[in-house]
């Protein structure tokens, strides 16, 4: 839908805009910075981090994206079901009971341990098919993966399992996005060495991938075969750190001003009364809360920006609605566009800077807009 065409009468006025254009512009940047022969996936877990995953995937897709990730097999199953054709890797693996889900969808399920590669091998040699799989090495996050040390053993072990196909290797770098790369590079170090003392996995037939948005951007170098966007293909730098690309933010996040009033000094406002007026102020009523994915932490420390002007979140933000003084700001009236996240005039919230004012980080922000906030697509 065109930014224009736009329509919110009939609707409560909290939305959101995703701008494809922004998207194509990433994806481009990010491809561009790669050298030829290290392909692109495109992360799309969490609903495309809260973007609409529906809309994002064809976009990619349209755009010649061939690989996605996700966490679980539903999200897998779902971009099936919008047509996405391209190789589809389970980041989270796949649970007891899932195999016959991971088949039916052509989804390729990471693997760290025997059980489940057993699992899934019965089935496979029940349906006469040879299944793809991406073994998962734990270089250091501390989560999901066979540790370097018993790698060897497991792919002895795996190749007695029929009809299964090791298609890739891949580990996680927990700490890319930090100044400090020595972490980093014990990391990449150690993924290294276990390439380095397998032929099964540095043949050449073999995808070899470790780097997320941090990784790719940050970490020249780094790439092996294919590089995993996710943060950055949204718009969004790694660390809030300068990369060697430009990137665009995909998602704006607006309200409109609803009620206004003015009231004496010493008012209290908002549920537990967290905040009191020094003087009489002019505060305006907005149709947002944390049922859309306000994060409460907001309370008294968050910004919005109304007619080019920053006003400040005071009280607590509720579950529907949050209160702002716009004492500061001349001729405020009930309609009036309000940006949460995105840019009006010279000014701007990022969502970097929404994450700083609730304690959190982006990834939360973005994954956190809720389903009631309609996606507008530009």
């Amino acid at each position: 839908m065109k930014k224009d065409n736009i329509n919110l009468y009939g609707m409560r006025p909290t939305w959101a805009e995703i701008n494809l254009e922004a998207l194509r512009f990433n994806l481009n940047s990010i491809t561009s910075h790669l050298p030829d022969g290290v392909k692109m996936m495109a992360v799309v877990k969490a609903d495309a981090y809260g973007h609409g995953v529906k809309q994002i995937a064809r976009c990619l897709q349209s755009e010649g994206v061939e690989d996605f990730g996700v966490a679980i097999a539903e999200e897998g199953q779902t971009l099936r079901e919008i047509g996405v054709e391209g190789s589809i890797l389970v980041f989270g693996g796949c649970y007891p009971g899932q195999e016959d889900l991971f088949f039916s969808n052509s989804l390729v399920p990471t693997v760290y341990d025997l059980p489940t590669l057993k699992n899934l091998s019965t089935l496979a040699q029940l349906k006469g098919k040879q299944f793809p799989y991406h073994l998962k090495v734990d270089t250091g996050m501390g989560r999901l993966g066979i540790g370097p040390d018993d790698i060897g053993i497991f792919l002895e072990k795996a190749q007695t399992y029929e009809g299964m196909k090791l298609k890739g290797v891949f580990s996680h770098l927990s700490s890319a996005d930090e100044a400090d790369l020595t972490y980093t590079r014990k990391q990449v170090s150690m993924f290294e060495k276990v390439l380095a003392e397998s032929e099964v996995l540095n043949n050449g037939s073999v995808v070899r991938h470790v780097a997320n948005s941090a990784g790719t951007l940050l970490h020249k170098g780094h790439w092996f075969d294919m590089v995993r966007a996710g943060l950055s293909l949204y718009g969004i730098n790694p660390g809030n750190a300068k990369t060697p690309v430009d990137l665009q933010p995909v998602m704006s996040f607006k309200t409109r001003v609803g009620f206004i009033k003015q009231v004496p000094a010493n008012t209290a406002l908002g549920y537990n009364r967290t905040f009191k007026t020094k003087k009489t102020s002019i505060i305006a009523t907005l149709p947002v809360g944390y049922a859309d994915g306000l994060n409460r932490l907001l309370s008294n420390r968050g910004q919005v920006i109304i007619n080019g002007n920053y006003a400040p979140i005071v009280g607590a933000v509720a579950m529907d609605s949050i209160l702002v003084d716009v004492s500061e700001i001349p001729e405020v009236n009930s309609g009036d566009e309000v940006v949460i996240i995105g840019e009006q005039g010279n000014l701007k919230i990022s969502a970097w800077d929404v994450a700083h004012w609730s304690s959190t980080i982006p990834y939360e922000v973005l994954c956190g807009l809720t389903s009631r906030v309609p996606r507008f697509y530009i």
